[in-house]
Protein backbone atom coordinates (compact mmCIF):
# COMPACT_ATOMS: atom_id res chain seq x y z
CA UNK A 1 0.00 0.00 0.00
CA UNK A 2 1.09 3.17 -0.93
CA UNK A 3 0.99 6.23 0.94
CA UNK A 4 1.40 9.72 0.04
CA UNK A 5 1.93 13.20 1.46
CA UNK A 6 2.33 16.68 0.00
CA UNK A 7 5.43 18.79 -0.09
CA UNK A 8 3.83 20.66 3.29
CA UNK A 9 2.67 17.59 4.93
CA UNK A 10 5.59 15.48 4.20
CA UNK A 11 8.18 18.36 5.59
CA UNK A 12 5.97 18.16 8.78
CA UNK A 13 5.93 14.72 8.99
CA UNK A 14 9.60 14.74 8.48
CA UNK A 15 10.01 17.81 11.06
CA UNK A 16 12.49 19.45 8.61
CA UNK A 17 11.62 22.67 5.72
CA UNK A 18 9.68 22.23 2.94
CA UNK A 19 11.94 24.81 1.00
CA UNK A 20 14.59 21.85 1.71
CA UNK A 21 12.48 19.46 -0.10
CA UNK A 22 11.85 21.71 -2.56
CA UNK A 23 15.34 22.59 -3.35
CA UNK A 24 16.85 18.99 -3.46
CA UNK A 25 14.37 17.66 -5.89
CA UNK A 26 16.32 16.03 -8.59
CA UNK A 27 19.38 16.26 -5.99
CA UNK A 28 18.76 14.04 -3.03
CA UNK A 29 15.35 13.18 -4.08
CA UNK A 30 14.24 11.16 -7.62
CA UNK A 31 11.38 11.91 -9.25
CA UNK A 32 9.29 8.57 -9.45
CA UNK A 33 10.97 7.29 -6.37
CA UNK A 34 10.64 9.90 -3.88
CA UNK A 35 7.70 12.42 -5.39
CA UNK A 36 5.78 12.45 -8.18
CA UNK A 37 3.01 15.45 -9.62
CA UNK A 38 -0.06 13.33 -10.98
CA UNK A 39 -1.73 14.53 -14.03
CA UNK A 40 -4.35 17.39 -13.63
CA UNK A 41 -3.15 17.67 -9.60
CA UNK A 42 -0.60 21.40 -9.21
CA UNK A 43 1.56 19.73 -6.62
CA UNK A 44 4.29 17.02 -6.13
CA UNK A 45 3.43 14.26 -3.37
CA UNK A 46 5.86 12.09 -2.14
CA UNK A 47 5.76 8.79 -0.94
CA UNK A 48 6.02 8.06 2.38
CA UNK A 49 7.57 4.91 2.96
CA UNK A 50 10.49 5.89 0.55
CA UNK A 51 10.88 8.82 2.63
CA UNK A 52 11.00 7.12 6.17
CA UNK A 53 13.69 4.64 4.42
CA UNK A 54 15.61 8.54 3.37
CA UNK A 55 15.32 9.74 7.09
CA UNK A 56 16.72 6.78 8.40
CA UNK A 57 19.39 7.23 6.34
CA UNK A 58 18.45 4.01 4.17
CA UNK A 59 19.95 4.25 0.86
CA UNK A 60 16.84 4.29 -1.59
CA UNK A 61 18.88 4.95 -4.68
CA UNK A 62 22.10 4.32 -6.47
CA UNK A 63 24.02 7.60 -5.96
CA UNK A 64 27.54 7.98 -7.63
CA UNK A 65 28.24 10.78 -5.47
CA UNK A 66 27.35 8.82 -2.06
CA UNK A 67 31.35 8.09 -1.34
CA UNK A 68 32.08 11.97 -1.12
CA UNK A 69 28.82 13.00 0.32
CA UNK A 70 29.80 10.27 3.22
CA UNK A 71 33.30 11.98 3.72
CA UNK A 72 31.67 15.39 3.97
CA UNK A 73 29.61 14.38 6.85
Amino acid sequence: MHKYLSTGQMAKYLGINKDFLLKNQGILFIKGKHYFMPDGINKYLWEVSVMEKWARGENTIDNPFKGILDELC
